[in-house]
């Protein structure tokens, strides 16, 4: 019973092939998993339906000559269940699908190149006859002489040719494993112990510093809170002179300062500063005498105007 591939047989004019293979649904999961083999070579096709191909030469005639083949990807897993990754029920069975089916394949006598089991038997392609196993096609080999390099394996009987070089091997690999297991595990110790020392060397140092500044920040931050305060109580003492006396304009309690709504308004005869008048605006001071400071400058706009009621400027 063969799981993972078909045999047809060519007459010189058929290109499309029927096949169907052990498992579920079609059988397979990508186009890409399928082979056609005409006469022991490749051959280029194309799928007319989940399981029906069609070649792109017409197989010469020849019994059981156009072999398809299920081959599944041996190198990477059907899915990768990382973080984040899909794990829906198609993706977690097709994984164990695919285990199932290099299994068949495994059954079916079809071994990557270089594996062990063909390695040591020379396996090829379909060759059983009354349940064993046979080289090379070669059926008429019948003994399982350990002698005869190409006689039967009988994996049953357990041949040494099998058995014995790769216990020796497995023995001779695990040693080796050992051994370096051991180099590994003392250097991965020592390795371990030095990042360790130099972790808490270098967090003692970097806590050390760490204080440091945190103390001189802390200081720093302070200083600028108090120079904070002392100037906002400097600014809130100045302003809330200047609101008292503007609450007491507004209460009626005084006359307003410049205001011609007052009768009575005054100004300080000294301008202190220097002023600049915008354009089109008109401008008046009270005399008898206005002061301009030293160093002061008073511009006026451009259409604008400053009048100064009897007085003079000095």
């Amino acid at each position: 019973m063969a799981f993972s591939y078909v045999k047809r047989s060519g007459n010189g004019t058929q290109k499309a092939f029927t096949f169907s293979f052990t498992g579920q649904d079609e059988g397979y999961f990508r186009d890409e998993d399928l082979v056609v083999v005409v006469d022991g070579a490749l051959a280029s096709f194309s799928l007319t339906s989940s399981n029906t191909l069609e070649l792109s030469v017409a197989p010469p005639a020849g019994e059981d000559n156009v072999l398809i083949r299920r081959v599944m990807p041996k190198d990477v897993p059907y899915a990768d269940f990382k973080r984040g990754n899909n794990f829906g029920q198609e993706v977690l069975n097709n994984s164990f699908l695919q285990l199932l089916y290099i299994v068949h394949e495994s059954l079916d006598g079809f071994f990557p190149e270089g594996y062990t089991i063909q390695s040591a038997i020379h396996f090829i392609e379909d060759a059983t006859i009354d349940g064993n196993l046979y080289v090379n096609g070669k059926a008429e080999v019948i003994d399982s002489d350990q002698s005869v390099p190409d006689s039967v394996v009988n994996f049953r009987e357990g041949d040494d040719r099998y058995k014995e070089p790769l216990e020796s091997e497995v023995i001779e690999r695990k040693q080796e494993d050992s051994n370096i297991r051991g180099e590994f595990g003392a250097a991965d110790a020592n390795i371990r112990n030095e990042l360790r020392s130099e972790d808490s060397n270098i967090r003692g140092e970097f806590g050390a510093a760490y204080a440091n500044i945190r103390d001189e920040l802390r200081s720093e931050d302070s200083n600028i809170r108090n120079e904070l305060r002392s100037e906002d109580y400097r600014i809130r003492s100045e302003f809330g002179a200047a609101d008292a006396n503007i609450q007491s304009q507004l209460a009626g309690e005084v006359p307003l300062e410049a205001s011609a709504f007052s009768p009575i308004s005054w100004h300080d005869p000294i301008i202190e500063n220097s002023v600049t008048m915008p354009g089109n605006k008109n401008a008046w001071s009270f005399g008898p005498t206005i002061t301009i400071d030293a160093g002061q400058t008073i511009t006026i706009g451009l259409n604008s105007f400053w009048t100064i009621a009897t007085g003079e400027v000095q």
